[in-house]
């Protein structure tokens, strides 16, 4: 399936996602891009080895007469955004994305459009996390607050992005998908993000235990 042989609407739809994406990281990136030294390479190599494995391990579940895969794609965001600078952990959240995509041999046009919109939802999170944290770390309640916004966020335009491509497919009212597919999409959501987030406080205050978080990855 190619962009060109899908329907006009449909068509549009991907291309402004995926152009919204685009330009949304990469203002991340230039805003706040971190440093790229060799030092950082072993991190942001190992979580994006470990946010690439997140979103190809997981469990396929019957969902709307399809199959949808439960992975732990968004706690790994959590992780990168809580763990590594602005503009690594989009790139790193996506890059990994990216790796999962070519592993599962996702279609061009679907690779893409997930790729957007996960681009378009993680630019405001990130945003909006630094901006509520300011100098303040993960571990205090300014930080939370602000993980719990970003997450929020993240969330939410997932969900919009997500229930306009099916409202566009199915030739229904997006509010319609939306109060269909919140629910679940919600609980999977927080779910995913508080392993995440628990992982992140093991990781700074008892890594020993961090292998405890792997626990409910390894029930899927």
């Amino acid at each position: 399936m190619t962009l060109r042989g899908l329907p006009p609407r449909l068509r549009w739809f991907i291309a402004l996602v995926a152009t919204a994406g685009f330009l949304a990281s990469a203002a991340v990136v230039v805003l706040d891009p971190g440093g790229w030294d060799r030092s950082v390479w072993p991190t942001l190599a190992a979580l994006l080895v470990l946010t690439a494995a997140s979103e190809v391990a997981g469990l396929r579940l019957p969902h709307r007469g399809a199959l949808e895969m439960l992975n732990l794609y968004e706690g790994m965001v959590v992780a990168n955004i809580a763990l590594l600078p602005a503009g690594q952990a989009i790139a790193v959240s996506l890059g990994g994305l990216l790796v999962a995509q070519v592993v599962q041999r996702r279609a061009p046009v679907k690779a893409v459009f997930n790729l957007g919109m996960y681009a378009t939802a993680l630019a405001p999170a990130i945003g909006l996390y630094r901006l509520v944290a300011g100098d303040a770390g993960l571990l205090g309640a300014r930080g939370m607050t602000a993980m719990a916004v970003g997450v929020a966020t993240f969330a939410l335009v997932n969900l919009l992005l997500i229930s306009q491509l099916l409202a566009v497919l199915e030739d229904r009212p997006v509010w319609e998908v939306v109060q269909e597919s919140s629910k679940l999409s919600t609980l999977i959501f927080l779910g995913n993000s508080a392993v995440g987030l628990i992982g992140v406080v093991l990781w700074l205050r008892e890594p020993v235990a961090l292998p405890a978080v792997l626990l409910p990855a390894a029930t899927l």
